[in-house]
């Protein structure tokens, strides 16, 4: 192993040699072993992708040796499987992503199972798979969000998919939507507006100029800034 590390390092345009493993999950005392680790922090270029894909294989084992290797200089991303019947629910998802945060292990990729034969029974339709990054949006950090990818027939290589966050567009402005199901007018270009100021309502509206934001209905965050704002003469009143 040294020998390929010492050659990889001694190549300059080569800027990352990613080691992908599962034995941080499957036998993490195998990585015990401080001068394996000292040989994989010497090559200076090693970035190690583990493979956990559910929180319970966050063990308290994996959370030593990724502590070891990270305090050793290599960074830690994690890619995991969407499969069906193990993580392909929204709650678990989430908890793996929390838990692996609390480990300082950044999820990266969440792939779609591939069509492998004898796997069928862990694939999921692609809309699950949508379905869980839409419910990650806004309720982790986005450093906890991965990237939902499709690992391309062909050697296409990895293609992302998100759920649609741009509603429509125009010369001037488009129409974005956050994870709660605001829609908001965003200038992306400084220039003068093409568009004739035109009355209209709903996303032609936002278009248009005529609107900056649709608000949805008992829209959680408003409510408590409104509830906010109401208190504020309160808390003057008391400190006079």
């Amino acid at each position: 192993m040294k020998l390929f590390l010492d050659s990889l390092k001694a190549i300059k345009h080569v800027d990352v040699v990613r080691i992908g493993t599962r034995v941080t999950v499957t036998l993490p005392q195998k990585l015990y072993d401080k001068e394996l680790i000292k040989l994989l922090a010497s090559a200076e270029k090693v970035w190690i992708q583990t493979h956990f894909n559910h929180p319970r294989e966050v063990t308290p084992e994996a959370a030593k040796v990724c502590k070891a290797l990270l305090k050793a200089g290599m960074p830690l991303n994690n890619h995991s499987v969407l499969l069906k019947g193990v993580n392909d629910d929204l709650e678990t998802m989430r908890r793996l992503c929390r838990a692996l945060l609390r480990i300082k292990v950044r999820p990266y990729l969440l792939f779609h199972c591939d069509p492998v034969t004898g796997a069928g029974h862990f694939r999921t339709s692609v809309w699950k798979g949508l379905e869980i990054i839409e419910g990650l949006r806004g309720h982790m950090s986005g450093l906890g969000i991965p990237t939902y990818v499709v690992d391309s027939p062909h050697g296409g290589g990895k293609i992302p998919l998100m759920p649609n966050y741009m509603v429509s567009a125009s010369d001037d402005a488009v129409v974005l939507r956050n994870f709660e199901g605001l829609l908001v007018r965003y200038q992306a270009e400084d220039k003068p507006a093409t568009t004739r100021p035109t009355p209209s309502r709903g996303v032609s509206a936002l278009l248009t100029g005529e609107k900056s934001a649709l608000i949805p209905e008992d829209n959680d965050r408003m409510n408590r800034r409104r509830d906010n704002e109401r208190l504020i003469p309160l808390y003057v009143m008391n400190g006079d």
